[in-house]
């Protein structure tokens, strides 16, 4: 690639590799490439580290479904930063928000969209405290947030061979949900319209020292993994038979004509996944468990680079499905109906 390359034929993962990280590795306390940023590593009095992160939000997928209420994008722009902010064990304490507002749009409608940031961000235990707005030919809606971590900020690093896989959260509801109300079985899917971020996980998890690494899942379980492997110079292997899905998304699997598996691979779910070394699997199962949490085993990582899928009579590669931004086949460009199309039709190989 040279200077007068465009961004569309060099991608989201290049320019992350060959752009930002050369300028900004050594920054934010040597923790380029997390889902949140160190503000402050020491607090004082022990109080631990703040985090930040920021995203913009896109039009929720909810939308497709006909349920074009303003509320549901204002709630989606909390739920992807707090579900960064969990992944970094913190908990979250404010957020701001910057209004990008088409003059055209009414007032009933701004209203409604800061009902959703503003209700999304309570249930997270976070204070809107600011924000922007400027005029824009369209909707856009980006938010910040901060949090606290202590005793320990969580990474995508520290990951070791033989570590155990777990998800925590929904496990392939997002796309069980929509496809369901997309062909008429479900009326109102939630999943899909107020997703959860796992806020009270994080702080668990962070106390626990047996949690080696951690990763928030928006993007798909297997481009989750492939990052966590990736940063750790090793690999992974999802164990089909080890995850607890939940009976809903097998029924709709069935109605779909694909395996469960598949209604998980790709983005939509906010949960986290973390690796966790083997003694202390059970521990952390107990902990999640006590408070209500749901958490499965996902898979185990590997001393050997690379993603692999064990459906319990071979052991197969298994390619992500990426929504990388800035590429002319993502999903933002391409449409959503062509990413369905590709969480359906996944198979490794």
């Amino acid at each position: 690639m040279n200077d007068g390359s465009r961004l569309d034929d060099c991608g989201e993962a290049w320019l992350i590799e060959h752009v930002f990280a050369p300028r900004y590795r050594s920054r934010g306390f040597g923790r380029f490439g997390d889902d949140s940023a160190v503000v402050l590593n020491d607090l004082g009095l022990g109080e631990g580290s703040l985090v930040a992160t920021t995203d913009p939000c896109p039009p929720p997928a909810v939308f497709d479904l006909g349920y074009e209420d303003y509320y549901y994008w204002g709630w989606l722009s909390v739920i992807i930063n707090m579900s960064d902010l969990a992944a970094a064990g913190a908990r979250p304490v404010a957020l701001l928000d910057s209004l990008e507002l088409p003059p055209g749009m009414r007032l009933g409608e701004l209203r409604r969209l800061l009902d959703g940031i503003d209700e999304a961000a309570d249930a997270c235990g976070a204070s809107v405290i600011g924000g922007n707005i400027k005029e824009s030919a369209r909707l856009n809606v980006t938010a910040t947030a901060m949090g606290i971590c202590h005793p320990r900020v969580l990474s995508r690093a520290g990951a070791m061979p033989e570590d155990i896989l777990m998800v925590i959260g929904p496990v392939g509801e997002f796309w069980a949900e929509y496809l369901d109300s997309k062909s008429g079985v479900q009326s109102f899917p939630k999943a899909v319209a107020l997703p959860a971020a796992q806020v009270s996980a994080g702080p668990i998890l962070s106390r626990m020292p047996g949690v080696t690494s951690c990763a928030d899942n928006s993007d798909g379980l297997a481009v989750t993994v492939t990052h966590i492997a990736a940063r750790n110079s090793i690999g992974a292997i999802i164990e089909v038979d080890a995850i607890d899905f939940a009976e809903s998304v097998r029924s709709s699997a069935r109605k779909h004509g694909v395996a469960p598996i598949n209604l998980a691979i790709g983005w939509g779910d906010w949960s986290l996944v973390c690796t966790v070394a083997p003694d202390s699997v059970d521990d952390v199962r107990r902990e999640l468990h006590a408070e209500g949490i749901r958490c499965s085993r996902l898979g185990r990582m590997t001393p050997q680079p690379g993603l692999m899928l064990d459906d319990g009579a071979n052991l197969l590669h298994a390619a992500p499905i990426r929504s990388e931004r800035l590429t002319k086949d993502s999903w933002m460009t391409a449409g959503l109906s062509a990413y369905v199309r590709a969480v359906l039709s996944w198979k490794p190989t």
